[in-house]
């Protein structure tokens, strides 16, 4: 409405209108980086080797994510992802995401949501050129490890520990926040989710198997968190849908309850449902309500064709 009151005032309106764009398109910067600088994460002493100074790397069109680091907008993602792609040019041989950081990047559950200021874990496996020296990361914002027996991956451009290894680390304390250690239960509903894995175009494509969950738990076995991996890994099971699953199948459980099924076909009066859990013995089920938008519900006996 005001762009057409200004466009009909003749030369002057479209003067106006035209700042107005101004002010609101941003305007890109009079001396753009040199490549490949403008193209991604780079350290200080490569700005002042192409002759950028202070007052350049201080221009709201580059973050200063890390000390000593620089990262021109728009060169890496948002999230988690971003984060830990600018962290990538100060990683050292032998450094690996891990933590709550590889079971956000792996896509794992966890207690709370991802919030931009978490801490990023890195861990350094040791080897045998290390001669005693720490390796462990030492940057604000970064929480520093170190290791030997995890095995990592790399996903996209990004150095990550194993999920079956993740899953490991999990069990020790701080390895989602400082001071706090993952419950027992919630090390199931991870392995629940490694074991199950993200459904893509209809297919489960599960991220590690029992197997490998074993493994990781015997090579923790004598460390802080080995009894919990224990307890967990015989009560994990696949496939489940949503830690609420899991957390379901356990209270069932804990109540004296016997074990639910997971996933269990249900001939009902709508057509084949998958239940969350059974109780075959009580005959009561838990389901997702298809005229509820996937809240779940309580299915008994009088709802299944034939009972």
């Amino acid at each position: 409405m005001r762009g057409a009151y200004l466009q009909g005032c003749g030369e002057l309106g479209g003067r106006v209108a035209a700042a107005g764009q101004d002010r609101r398109m941003p305007r890109p910067p009079r001396d753009p980086l040199p490549d490949p600088l403008g193209s991604g994460p780079f350290e200080f002493g490569e700005a002042r080797e192409a002759d950028i100074g202070r007052g350049r790397l201080r221009r709201d069109d580059i973050s200063h994510p890390h000390r000593g680091l620089y990262v021109p907008a728009g060169t890496v993602p948002e999230g988690i992802e971003g984060r830990c792609e600018a962290l990538l040019p100060l990683l050292g041989p032998g450094q690996w995401f891990s933590h709550a950081t590889a079971a956000r990047l792996w896509g794992m559950p966890l207690p709370k949501p991802y919030r931009d200021d978490e801490t990023l874990h890195v861990i350094s496996l040791a080897d045998g050129e290390a001669n005693g020296r720490s390796l462990r990361m030492r940057r604000p914002g970064v929480s520093g490890w170190e290791g030997r027996s995890a095995r990592g991956e790399v996903r996209g451009i990004l150095p990550v520990i194993s999920p079956a290894d993740v899953w490991g680390q999990l069990a020790t304390r701080g390895a989602t926040a400082m001071g706090v250690t993952l419950t027992r239960e919630w090390l199931v509903a991870v392995g629940d989710h490694l074991l199950t894995g993200p459904r893509v175009n209809g297919r489960r494509h599960p991220l590690c198997t029992r197997a490998q969950l074993e493994d990781a738990a015997a090579r923790r076995r004598g460390a802080r968190g080995a009894r919990a991996l224990e307890w967990a890994l015989e009560r994990v099971r696949e496939p489940v849908d949503s830690p609420k699953e899991t957390q379901l199948r356990m209270g069932l459980v804990a109540l004296g309850l016997p074990e639910p099924e997971v996933q269990v076909a249900v001939d009902t009066a709508e057509g084949v449902q998958h239940a969350d859990s059974e109780t075959v013995r009580a005959g009561v089920l838990r389901g997702p309500d298809p005229h509820s938008d996937g809240r779940a519900r309580m299915l008994v006996p009088g709802v299944l064709r034939g009972s």
